[in-house]
């Protein structure tokens, strides 16, 4: 399969639980110049946030999530109120827990074993003002991956720039090809985009978003993500270990 000039390839996953730059990116990643490039979201996709969003829900609204569920459009269409989702993170992603999060199963070695082919950003709505993208750095880092990623791209502009920057503006403005998500609402309206439904649970299911192609593994992720390699890129560099001097 060929990968078309500057096409987006949304792959979501709906998984289970530096110097900072300009428009909220964080830069020191190495920049190896491979053919395509791919966007990794953090929450529910690399790092297991999903069970403190459902505890929170269920301890200030009652509403029981299922750790499939949890993200934003998810969140809200089992009865968390929109507007109190942004009120949740500024809990859910402080430093502690952040740092408690386990990987998404796979997450680690996945990441790994795409940077051998690709070039690699985290694509976050974690803005910089709260903290919480220094806290996926420090996360990243703990877990010896950072340096596998180019930049840390983040939804949120630095002052003045308080336009809207969504990760669809992100992928654009950066020429990512593929985009790695849990929440298929952040994969609407991609240009020239390729679907993938990445879910560990039975939620979402395919009929859901019938417009995706749906894996349910890193390791299947990884695959497709291969399948998107042109033929003419250079030969694949060993995977990076992801440690950091």
């Amino acid at each position: 399969m060929r990968l078309a000039p500057r096409r987006t390839v949304a792959i979501v996953h709906a998984g289970v639980g530096g110097q900072p730059g300009t428009q909220g990116d964080y830069g020191r990643g190495v920049l190896v110049s491979h053919t395509l490039r791919i966007g990794v979201d953090f929450d529910g996709t690399m790092a297991d946030t999903a069970l403190f969003k459902r505890n929170w829900a269920l301890e200030h609204f009652g509403v029981d999530v299922p750790l499939g569920r949890c993200t934003r459009s998810g969140m809200s269409a089992c009865g968390l109120p929109r507007e109190e989702y942004d009120r949740m993170l500024r809990d859910v992603c402080d430093r502690e827990r952040t740092l408690a999060a386990r990987e998404c199963d796979g997450a680690i070695r996945g990441v790994r074993e795409l940077r051998s082919f690709a070039d690699l950003f985290l694509v976050t709505d974690r803005g910089r003002f709260g903290g919480w993208l220094r806290w996926s750095d420090e996360w990243l880092r703990r877990n010896g991956i950072r340096e596998l990623f180019t930049g840390l791209l983040s939804t949120e502009y630095s002052p003045p720039n308080r336009t809207e920057r969504t990760k669809r503006s992100i992928c654009e403005e950066n020429q990512i090809n593929v985009l790695i998500d849990d929440d298929p609402a952040n994969l609407t309206g991609l240009v020239s985009t390729s679907g993938i439904l990445y879910a560990r649970s039975a939620v979402p299911a395919p009929q859901d978003h019938p417009e995706l192609r749906l894996a349910r593994t890193w390791e299947e992720v990884v695959g497709i993500c291969r399948s998107f390699v042109p033929p003419s890129a250079p030969n694949e560099l060993p995977p990076v270990s992801g440690r950091e001097e």
